[in-house]
Protein backbone atom coordinates (compact mmCIF):
# COMPACT_ATOMS: atom_id res chain seq x y z
CA UNK A 1 0.00 0.00 0.00
CA UNK A 2 1.44 3.46 -1.27
CA UNK A 3 2.26 5.56 1.64
CA UNK A 4 1.85 9.51 1.74
CA UNK A 5 5.84 9.72 2.86
CA UNK A 6 6.11 7.62 -0.44
CA UNK A 7 3.83 10.14 -2.33
CA UNK A 8 5.95 12.93 -0.86
CA UNK A 9 9.17 11.28 -1.83
CA UNK A 10 8.36 10.72 -5.41
CA UNK A 11 6.80 14.16 -5.94
CA UNK A 12 9.98 15.71 -3.88
CA UNK A 13 13.14 13.41 -6.23
CA UNK A 14 11.01 14.23 -9.56
CA UNK A 15 10.87 17.86 -8.91
CA UNK A 16 14.49 17.72 -7.91
CA UNK A 17 15.03 15.80 -11.20
CA UNK A 18 12.69 18.75 -13.16
CA UNK A 19 14.88 21.65 -11.28
CA UNK A 20 17.96 20.07 -12.79
CA UNK A 21 16.78 19.41 -16.27
CA UNK A 22 15.98 23.47 -15.68
CA UNK A 23 19.21 24.19 -14.93
CA UNK A 24 21.01 22.79 -17.45
CA UNK A 25 19.06 23.42 -20.96
CA UNK A 26 15.89 25.52 -19.61
CA UNK A 27 12.66 24.41 -20.13
CA UNK A 28 10.24 26.12 -22.33
CA UNK A 29 7.63 28.78 -20.49
CA UNK A 30 4.89 26.50 -21.63
CA UNK A 31 2.70 24.76 -19.43
CA UNK A 32 2.93 21.15 -21.19
CA UNK A 33 6.28 21.58 -21.20
CA UNK A 34 6.83 21.97 -17.49
CA UNK A 35 4.18 18.78 -17.35
CA UNK A 36 6.22 16.33 -19.59
CA UNK A 37 9.40 17.63 -17.83
CA UNK A 38 8.17 16.58 -14.68
CA UNK A 39 6.41 13.53 -15.76
CA UNK A 40 10.09 12.67 -17.50
CA UNK A 41 11.79 13.71 -14.61
CA UNK A 42 9.42 11.57 -12.04
CA UNK A 43 10.12 8.32 -14.44
CA UNK A 44 13.93 8.80 -14.58
CA UNK A 45 13.64 9.34 -10.86
CA UNK A 46 12.10 6.26 -9.80
CA UNK A 47 12.88 3.70 -12.50
CA UNK A 48 14.28 0.15 -11.00
CA UNK A 49 17.59 -1.05 -12.58
CA UNK A 50 19.15 -4.09 -12.06
CA UNK A 51 21.24 -5.21 -13.54
CA UNK A 52 20.76 -7.90 -16.07
CA UNK A 53 17.00 -6.75 -16.56
CA UNK A 54 16.03 -5.90 -20.16
CA UNK A 55 13.38 -4.10 -19.39
CA UNK A 56 13.73 -0.81 -18.34
CA UNK A 57 16.35 1.21 -19.10
CA UNK A 58 16.36 1.38 -23.16
CA UNK A 59 12.65 2.51 -23.37
CA UNK A 60 12.91 4.97 -20.74
CA UNK A 61 16.07 6.37 -22.33
CA UNK A 62 14.34 7.09 -25.60
CA UNK A 63 11.15 8.68 -24.20
CA UNK A 64 13.41 10.66 -21.62
CA UNK A 65 15.16 11.87 -24.96
CA UNK A 66 12.16 12.44 -26.79
CA UNK A 67 10.91 14.58 -23.98
CA UNK A 68 13.93 16.60 -23.56
CA UNK A 69 13.81 17.45 -27.16
CA UNK A 70 10.47 18.56 -27.30
CA UNK A 71 9.72 20.50 -23.88
CA UNK A 72 13.40 21.77 -23.49
CA UNK A 73 15.38 24.91 -25.04
CA UNK A 74 18.61 25.02 -26.52
CA UNK A 75 20.11 23.78 -30.36
CA UNK A 76 19.23 19.62 -31.60
CA UNK A 77 22.68 18.51 -30.25
CA UNK A 78 22.54 20.65 -26.98
CA UNK A 79 19.57 18.86 -26.15
CA UNK A 80 21.03 15.71 -27.05
CA UNK A 81 24.20 16.08 -25.23
CA UNK A 82 23.02 16.77 -21.56
CA UNK A 83 19.92 14.58 -21.89
CA UNK A 84 21.84 11.87 -22.44
CA UNK A 85 24.83 12.64 -20.02
CA UNK A 86 21.96 13.16 -17.48
CA UNK A 87 19.63 10.87 -18.16
CA UNK A 88 22.30 8.11 -17.32
CA UNK A 89 24.19 10.05 -14.70
CA UNK A 90 20.60 9.17 -13.01
CA UNK A 91 20.59 5.69 -14.19
CA UNK A 92 24.35 5.12 -12.65
CA UNK A 93 22.72 6.36 -9.61
CA UNK A 94 19.52 4.54 -9.48
CA UNK A 95 21.77 1.24 -10.42
CA UNK A 96 23.75 1.68 -7.06
CA UNK A 97 20.67 1.91 -5.23
CA UNK A 98 18.92 -0.37 -6.48
CA UNK A 99 21.66 -3.28 -6.44
CA UNK A 100 23.77 -2.67 -3.73
CA UNK A 101 22.30 -0.37 -0.98
CA UNK A 102 18.18 -1.42 -1.39
CA UNK A 103 17.95 -5.06 -1.88
CA UNK A 104 15.60 -6.84 0.83
CA UNK A 105 11.94 -6.93 0.37
CA UNK A 106 11.12 -6.02 3.95
CA UNK A 107 8.30 -3.81 4.72
CA UNK A 108 10.69 -0.74 4.83
CA UNK A 109 11.89 -1.97 1.30
CA UNK A 110 9.98 1.33 -0.33
CA UNK A 111 10.60 3.98 1.91
CA UNK A 112 14.24 3.11 1.87
CA UNK A 113 14.17 3.17 -1.63
CA UNK A 114 12.43 6.43 -2.42
CA UNK A 115 14.43 8.03 0.35
CA UNK A 116 17.81 7.16 -0.98
CA UNK A 117 16.33 8.44 -4.64
CA UNK A 118 15.26 11.57 -2.86
CA UNK A 119 18.65 12.21 -1.20
CA UNK A 120 20.58 11.51 -4.37
CA UNK A 121 18.24 13.82 -6.18
CA UNK A 122 18.83 16.77 -3.79
CA UNK A 123 22.47 15.93 -4.28
CA UNK A 124 22.33 16.24 -7.87
CA UNK A 125 19.94 19.57 -7.87
CA UNK A 126 22.18 21.63 -5.29
CA UNK A 127 25.47 20.50 -7.16
CA UNK A 128 23.81 21.79 -10.67
CA UNK A 129 22.37 24.95 -9.31
CA UNK A 130 26.09 26.24 -8.00
CA UNK A 131 28.18 24.73 -10.93
CA UNK A 132 25.93 24.40 -13.90
CA UNK A 133 26.53 27.50 -16.44
CA UNK A 134 23.76 30.08 -16.26
CA UNK A 135 20.96 29.88 -18.49
CA UNK A 136 21.01 30.23 -22.27
CA UNK A 137 24.33 28.87 -23.02
CA UNK A 138 25.45 27.28 -25.75
CA UNK A 139 28.69 26.05 -27.26
CA UNK A 140 30.01 25.53 -30.97
CA UNK A 141 28.22 22.05 -32.83
CA UNK A 142 31.67 20.95 -33.06
CA UNK A 143 32.29 20.91 -29.12
CA UNK A 144 28.81 19.24 -28.59
CA UNK A 145 29.95 16.64 -30.87
CA UNK A 146 33.61 16.11 -28.85
CA UNK A 147 31.31 15.74 -25.99
CA UNK A 148 28.66 13.19 -27.17
CA UNK A 149 31.69 11.07 -28.11
CA UNK A 150 33.50 11.54 -24.78
CA UNK A 151 29.55 10.61 -23.49
CA UNK A 152 29.44 7.04 -25.05
CA UNK A 153 32.41 5.59 -22.87
CA UNK A 154 30.68 5.98 -19.50
CA UNK A 155 27.32 5.30 -21.07
CA UNK A 156 29.16 2.35 -22.58
CA UNK A 157 29.88 1.09 -19.27
CA UNK A 158 26.20 1.94 -17.65
CA UNK A 159 24.79 -0.12 -20.19
CA UNK A 160 27.22 -2.87 -20.95
CA UNK A 161 26.16 -3.60 -16.70
CA UNK A 162 22.97 -3.77 -16.85
CA UNK A 163 22.42 -5.29 -20.69
CA UNK A 164 25.04 -7.76 -21.04
CA UNK A 165 25.58 -9.09 -17.51
CA UNK A 166 23.99 -12.99 -17.20
CA UNK A 167 23.09 -12.85 -14.05
CA UNK A 168 20.55 -11.16 -11.93
CA UNK A 169 21.22 -8.73 -9.08
CA UNK A 170 20.12 -11.67 -6.54
CA UNK A 171 23.38 -13.71 -7.33
CA UNK A 172 26.16 -11.43 -8.71
CA UNK A 173 29.57 -13.17 -8.80
CA UNK A 174 31.77 -10.08 -9.05
CA UNK A 175 29.56 -7.17 -6.92
CA UNK A 176 32.44 -5.41 -6.45
CA UNK A 177 33.60 -4.96 -10.14
CA UNK A 178 30.00 -3.95 -10.85
CA UNK A 179 30.02 -1.47 -8.01
CA UNK A 180 33.49 0.24 -9.37
CA UNK A 181 32.53 0.17 -12.87
CA UNK A 182 28.45 1.75 -12.11
CA UNK A 183 30.53 4.36 -9.50
CA UNK A 184 33.29 5.21 -12.15
CA UNK A 185 30.52 5.86 -14.49
CA UNK A 186 29.13 8.61 -12.38
CA UNK A 187 31.87 10.47 -11.99
CA UNK A 188 32.99 10.09 -15.48
CA UNK A 189 29.15 12.17 -16.06
CA UNK A 190 29.63 14.40 -13.08
CA UNK A 191 33.07 15.38 -15.23
CA UNK A 192 31.32 15.63 -18.05
CA UNK A 193 28.86 17.97 -16.98
CA UNK A 194 31.51 19.87 -15.49
CA UNK A 195 33.32 20.15 -19.05
CA UNK A 196 30.61 21.65 -20.30
CA UNK A 197 30.90 23.79 -17.49
CA UNK A 198 34.22 25.13 -18.24
CA UNK A 199 33.54 25.05 -22.20
CA UNK A 200 30.65 27.77 -21.85
CA UNK A 201 32.98 30.22 -19.05
CA UNK A 202 35.81 29.86 -21.70
CA UNK A 203 33.57 30.74 -25.06
CA UNK A 204 32.25 33.56 -22.50
CA UNK A 205 35.47 34.94 -21.72
CA UNK A 206 36.59 34.85 -25.66
CA UNK A 207 33.12 36.87 -26.40
CA UNK A 208 34.20 39.03 -23.47
CA UNK A 209 37.52 39.94 -24.75
CA UNK A 210 36.21 40.40 -28.74
CA UNK A 211 33.12 42.65 -26.96
CA UNK A 212 35.91 44.67 -24.68
CA UNK A 213 37.98 45.10 -27.92
CA UNK A 214 35.23 46.29 -30.35
CA UNK A 215 34.25 48.41 -27.44
CA UNK A 216 37.69 50.30 -26.98
CA UNK A 217 37.89 50.28 -31.27
CA UNK A 218 34.88 52.40 -31.07
CA UNK A 219 35.40 54.49 -28.14
CA UNK A 220 39.02 55.23 -29.96
CA UNK A 221 36.84 56.10 -33.26
CA UNK A 222 35.27 58.89 -31.47
CA UNK A 223 37.97 60.36 -29.68
CA UNK A 224 39.55 60.78 -33.19
CA UNK A 225 36.79 62.36 -34.50
CA UNK A 226 36.35 64.65 -31.50
CA UNK A 227 40.30 65.54 -31.84
CA UNK A 228 39.53 66.61 -35.17
CA UNK A 229 36.83 68.73 -34.23
CA UNK A 230 38.87 70.57 -32.06
CA UNK A 231 41.89 70.49 -34.30
CA UNK A 232 39.14 72.15 -36.54
CA UNK A 233 37.87 75.14 -34.01
CA UNK A 234 41.69 75.75 -33.36
CA UNK A 235 42.22 76.54 -37.33
CA UNK A 236 39.10 78.62 -37.91
CA UNK A 237 41.10 81.62 -37.68
CA UNK A 238 43.00 80.41 -40.51
CA UNK A 239 40.30 79.77 -42.70
CA UNK A 240 38.84 83.27 -41.95
CA UNK A 241 42.02 84.71 -43.15
CA UNK A 242 42.09 82.14 -46.42
CA UNK A 243 38.49 83.42 -47.25
CA UNK A 244 39.46 86.84 -46.94
CA UNK A 245 42.04 86.42 -49.39
CA UNK A 246 40.51 84.66 -51.64
CA UNK A 247 38.66 85.44 -54.86
CA UNK A 248 35.01 85.90 -54.86
CA UNK A 249 34.39 82.97 -57.25
CA UNK A 250 36.77 80.68 -55.01
CA UNK A 251 35.32 82.11 -51.79
CA UNK A 252 31.98 79.90 -51.87
CA UNK A 253 33.04 76.67 -52.85
CA UNK A 254 35.53 76.97 -50.23
CA UNK A 255 33.07 77.85 -47.72
CA UNK A 256 30.93 74.59 -48.67
CA UNK A 257 34.13 72.41 -48.41
CA UNK A 258 34.22 73.60 -44.93
CA UNK A 259 30.66 73.63 -44.67
CA UNK A 260 30.12 69.90 -45.35
CA UNK A 261 33.08 68.94 -43.43
CA UNK A 262 32.32 66.32 -40.91
CA UNK A 263 34.22 67.60 -38.41
CA UNK A 264 32.50 70.92 -37.92
CA UNK A 265 29.25 69.15 -36.98
CA UNK A 266 30.54 69.16 -33.71
CA UNK A 267 28.84 67.04 -30.73
CA UNK A 268 25.35 67.50 -30.45
CA UNK A 269 23.97 68.46 -26.73
CA UNK A 270 21.06 65.68 -26.29
CA UNK A 271 22.04 65.28 -22.44
CA UNK A 272 24.20 65.82 -19.59
CA UNK A 273 26.33 62.64 -20.21
CA UNK A 274 29.35 63.36 -22.93
CA UNK A 275 29.83 59.88 -23.76
CA UNK A 276 26.41 59.66 -24.54
CA UNK A 277 26.48 63.15 -26.92
CA UNK A 278 29.63 61.50 -28.74
CA UNK A 279 27.67 58.25 -29.63
CA UNK A 280 24.24 60.08 -30.98
CA UNK A 281 26.06 62.88 -32.79
CA UNK A 282 28.11 59.85 -34.74
CA UNK A 283 24.17 58.08 -35.10
CA UNK A 284 22.79 61.30 -35.82
CA UNK A 285 24.67 61.82 -39.00
CA UNK A 286 24.13 58.33 -39.88
CA UNK A 287 20.69 58.09 -40.03
CA UNK A 288 20.45 61.13 -42.03
CA UNK A 289 22.59 59.24 -44.72
CA UNK A 290 20.38 56.36 -44.59
CA UNK A 291 17.47 58.60 -44.43
CA UNK A 292 15.75 56.99 -41.16
CA UNK A 293 13.34 59.15 -39.48
CA UNK A 294 14.49 59.54 -35.76
CA UNK A 295 13.22 60.90 -31.94
CA UNK A 296 15.59 61.40 -29.05
CA UNK A 297 14.08 61.69 -25.51
CA UNK A 298 16.71 61.53 -23.05
CA UNK A 299 16.69 62.78 -19.31
CA UNK A 300 20.16 62.33 -18.26
CA UNK A 301 20.52 65.27 -16.56
CA UNK A 302 24.38 64.47 -15.42
CA UNK A 303 27.52 61.95 -16.24
CA UNK A 304 26.67 58.64 -15.91
CA UNK A 305 28.50 56.84 -13.29
CA UNK A 306 29.75 53.64 -15.96
CA UNK A 307 32.76 53.30 -18.03
CA UNK A 308 32.59 55.30 -21.52
CA UNK A 309 33.58 52.19 -23.50
CA UNK A 310 30.59 50.26 -21.75
CA UNK A 311 28.01 53.80 -22.18
CA UNK A 312 29.40 53.89 -25.80
CA UNK A 313 28.28 50.13 -26.38
CA UNK A 314 25.21 49.86 -25.12
CA UNK A 315 23.83 53.15 -26.75
CA UNK A 316 25.97 52.35 -29.97
CA UNK A 317 25.01 48.55 -30.51
CA UNK A 318 21.35 49.42 -29.96
CA UNK A 319 20.92 52.25 -32.61
CA UNK A 320 22.95 50.12 -35.09
CA UNK A 321 20.57 47.10 -34.79
CA UNK A 322 17.74 49.47 -35.01
CA UNK A 323 19.07 50.96 -38.04
CA UNK A 324 19.91 47.79 -39.55
CA UNK A 325 16.44 46.39 -39.39
CA UNK A 326 15.21 49.81 -40.72
CA UNK A 327 17.10 48.86 -43.56
CA UNK A 328 14.81 46.29 -44.63
CA UNK A 329 12.16 48.69 -45.12
CA UNK A 330 11.49 51.17 -47.42
CA UNK A 331 12.70 54.97 -46.88
CA UNK A 332 8.46 56.28 -45.56
CA UNK A 333 8.35 53.42 -43.23
CA UNK A 334 11.98 54.55 -41.39
CA UNK A 335 11.50 54.93 -38.20
CA UNK A 336 13.81 54.86 -34.48
CA UNK A 337 12.60 56.24 -31.25
CA UNK A 338 15.44 56.77 -28.48
CA UNK A 339 14.31 56.83 -25.05
CA UNK A 340 16.29 57.44 -21.82
CA UNK A 341 15.94 58.32 -18.45
CA UNK A 342 17.79 58.59 -14.61
CA UNK A 343 14.85 58.17 -12.14
CA UNK A 344 14.54 57.05 -8.91
CA UNK A 345 18.46 55.72 -9.32
CA UNK A 346 17.95 53.71 -12.75
CA UNK A 347 19.10 54.20 -15.80
CA UNK A 348 16.19 53.32 -18.22
CA UNK A 349 16.65 52.91 -22.35
CA UNK A 350 14.20 51.99 -24.97
CA UNK A 351 14.96 51.74 -28.39
CA UNK A 352 12.34 51.01 -30.67
CA UNK A 353 12.19 50.62 -34.53
CA UNK A 354 9.99 49.63 -37.57
CA UNK A 355 10.69 46.15 -38.40
CA UNK A 356 9.44 43.67 -41.11
CA UNK A 357 6.78 40.90 -40.19
CA UNK A 358 4.52 40.55 -37.20
CA UNK A 359 5.78 40.03 -33.52
CA UNK A 360 5.18 37.78 -30.60
CA UNK A 361 5.70 39.84 -27.74
CA UNK A 362 8.21 39.47 -25.51
CA UNK A 363 10.94 37.33 -26.82
CA UNK A 364 12.40 34.27 -25.17
CA UNK A 365 16.11 34.10 -26.67
CA UNK A 366 17.99 37.12 -28.40
CA UNK A 367 17.09 37.31 -32.32
CA UNK A 368 20.03 35.54 -34.83
CA UNK A 369 21.21 37.91 -36.58
CA UNK A 370 20.01 37.68 -40.27
CA UNK A 371 23.54 38.65 -42.12
CA UNK A 372 25.19 35.96 -44.41
CA UNK A 373 28.65 36.26 -42.53
CA UNK A 374 27.08 34.94 -38.78
CA UNK A 375 30.36 33.71 -37.28
CA UNK A 376 31.43 37.50 -36.92
CA UNK A 377 28.06 39.43 -36.56
CA UNK A 378 25.33 38.67 -34.00
CA UNK A 379 27.08 40.46 -30.95
CA UNK A 380 25.44 43.20 -30.71
CA UNK A 381 22.40 42.36 -28.12
CA UNK A 382 24.76 39.42 -26.79
CA UNK A 383 27.11 42.73 -25.76
CA UNK A 384 24.22 44.89 -24.26
CA UNK A 385 22.94 41.85 -22.14
CA UNK A 386 26.74 41.36 -20.94
CA UNK A 387 27.19 45.14 -19.98
CA UNK A 388 23.61 45.15 -18.22
CA UNK A 389 24.02 41.68 -16.18
CA UNK A 390 27.23 42.89 -15.03
CA UNK A 391 26.17 46.16 -13.55
CA UNK A 392 23.19 43.91 -12.23
CA UNK A 393 20.43 45.40 -14.45
CA UNK A 394 17.69 43.75 -16.68
CA UNK A 395 17.23 43.68 -20.24
CA UNK A 396 14.22 42.82 -22.49
CA UNK A 397 13.32 42.45 -26.20
CA UNK A 398 9.73 42.03 -27.88
CA UNK A 399 8.10 42.59 -31.14
CA UNK A 400 4.87 43.45 -31.69
CA UNK A 401 2.83 45.30 -34.00
CA UNK A 402 5.16 45.56 -36.49
CA UNK A 403 8.05 47.14 -34.29
CA UNK A 404 10.81 45.68 -32.50
CA UNK A 405 11.62 46.95 -28.80
CA UNK A 406 15.00 46.86 -26.69
CA UNK A 407 14.65 47.87 -23.19
CA UNK A 408 17.08 47.91 -20.26
CA UNK A 409 17.83 49.62 -17.33
CA UNK A 410 21.17 49.92 -15.07
CA UNK A 411 20.84 50.95 -11.00
CA UNK A 412 23.04 53.56 -10.57
CA UNK A 413 24.74 53.74 -7.62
Amino acid sequence: MVTIIQVIFSVVASMMHCKVLDHLLGIRKKWWAWLLAFGASAMVAGMVIYIGDWDNILPTEAVFLGIVWLACQGSFLKKLTIGMMLSHTVFAINALIDNFFVRWETSLYMDMFLGMRVFAAIILYLGTKKFAPEKGYELPAAMWRLLILLTLMPMGIVLSTVLLSSEMYVDLPNENMYFMLLTLAVVSFIGLLWAVRVLVKQKQLEQQVMTEEIRQNYYDALERQHFEIRRMKHDLANHLQILQALPEEQRMTYIQELIHNPALAGTLDYCGDPTVNAVLSVKDAQMNQREIAWERTLEIPSELPFEKADICALFANALDNAMEACMELDVSQRSVILEGRVRKGLLAVSVKNACVGQGDGVLEQLPQTTKKDARNHGYGLRSIKEIVERYHGEMEVKKEDGAFELFFYLPIK
